[in-house]
């Protein structure tokens, strides 16, 4: 514990910041010029708090988990443990199935917390993820059957799994109950559609970092630098970096070329890596805010987030789902899984751009944790209460598929 405490504090902001070697910085943004976004009237008191309460639950995901995650084995928890989410001041709730009683104080002991929130579930959270994972293995069968999935995704705070149908024809929720027969799910009827945001139009950067592919013609935003086989260079989403060879500017200066792409019909992890032809200089920047850490940690639905694109500039929302599906109308088109619904808004050419968690300021610094990076627009405001509106790629995720490491000094 002393151990994850140490790394917690060193657990703060990805800033992506480029010093140009040779490269006109006409249109790059000073972090003086970006003032510390405390969203919503949230103060430092909520940032402290809501970081103390991520800990909490990756200390209590620690201990009840039965045995650790490995390549071919996801990770398996306590039947009496249903999730957790956090509460709009920031601190940690509990779901626990059975009597919350006999429970309690395991739950207090894991989190060090004698004074935490637990309420009552009826499903565990490995069966919400068992439900996930079953239906991911099967997305390629259930489409040959004619059953049309849209999106489906893991709802912690109403305890359920949420998939969403294009129509309602057929017997296509008798079948998926053939696969996977439990209550937990709610069906729901939708027309949604992501939209992926690069675009072809001249990028204003307003203040931020625009990339631009030079093969395909298309803009998007750097996500954060990284080294991949001892090399650095930058990484930003797969979608508009599909093919290896193909050559990335800044402001009209070639600055690398795609060596490695998370593009693929089906991925968990949109993005790709450029690595540096030593135009630019990658440093631990993104904006103004300084990064000490790229984070692995899981994040508990409500955690309040920013993300930084350079058509919309730093937005801010919440985690829906940490586990989120979307399955394209058109078969062979990009499938991605096990991304993250959030709340914060977007437009065309934020694709790549940071998503990051606010860890506080520090002698008049602000410092964030690198989360991931903007994947695409969600429509899907058809769900009760529910305002998600962008999808993001986890950062263990990228960092596996794509064999980098984010620059975190």
């Amino acid at each position: 514990m002393e151990k994850k405490l140490k790394v917690l504090i060193v657990f703060l902001v990805v800033s992506m910041s480029f010093f140009f070697a040779g490269v006109s910085t006409a249109y790059a943004q000073e972090a003086a010029d970006i003032p510390t976004m405390l969203p919503d009237g949230k103060t430092e008191e909520f940032y402290r708090t809501q970081a103390e309460s991520v800990r909490q639950y990756n200390q209590l995901l620690d201990g009840f988990r039965s045995r650790s995650r490995s390549t071919s084995q996801a990770a398996v928890y306590d039947e009496c443990f249903g999730g957790a989410y956090l509460a709009d001041n920031g601190e940690l709730v509990v779901l626990l199935t059975g009597n919350i009683d006999t429970k309690r104080a395991q739950v207090q002991e894991y989190t060090v917390n004698p004074e935490i929130m637990i309420k009552a579930c009826r499903y565990s959270y490995d069966e919400l993820n068992r439900v996930m994972s079953v239906m991911n293995e099967n997305l390629g069968e259930l489409r040959d059957r004619g059953i049309n999935i849209s999106s489906m995704y893991t709802d912690i705070m109403n305890n359920c799994v949420v998939i969403k149908l294009r129509g309602a024809e057929g017997d296509a929720e008798a079948e998926i109950r053939k696969l996977v027969d439990t209550g937990c799910i709610v069906f729901q009827t939708t027309d949604e559609v992501i939209e992926y945001q690069e675009d072809d139009s001249q990028p204003d950067m307003k203040g931020g970092y625009a990339l631009h592919n030079v093969d395909r013609g298309k803009n998007a935003t750097l996500g954060f630098c990284a080294t991949r086989n001892g090399k650095k260079g930058y990484v930003t989403a797969g979608h508009f970096c599909p093919s290896i060879g193909q050559q990335v500017s800044y402001n009209g200066t070639v600055i690398g070329t795609v060596k490695q792409s998370g593009y693929y019909p089906n991925t968990y992890a949109d993005a790709a890596f450029i690595e540096s032809n030593g135009a630019a200089n990658p440093t631990n920047m993104i904006m103004g805010y300084q990064c000490f850490s790229a984070s692995t940690y899981e994040y508990p639905q409500n955690t309040s987030i920013l993300m930084y694109g350079i058509a919309s500039g730093l937005q801010q929302g919440t985690i829906y789902s940490y586990n989120y599906t979307y399955v394209p109308y058109t078969p062979g088109e990009y499938t991605s899984t096990d991304h993250v619904l959030a709340t914060y808004t977007s437009q065309n050419s934020d694709s790549g751009g940071p998503v990051f968690f606010y860890e506080g300021n520090y002698g008049g610094q602000s410092a964030c944790s690198l989360l991931g990076v903007h994947s695409a627009k969600a429509r899907i405001e058809d769900s009760p209460g529910n305002k998600c509106s962008s999808s993001f790629a986890k950062y263990g995720n990228i960092a596996t598929m794509l064999n980098v490491t984010a620059i975190t000094e």
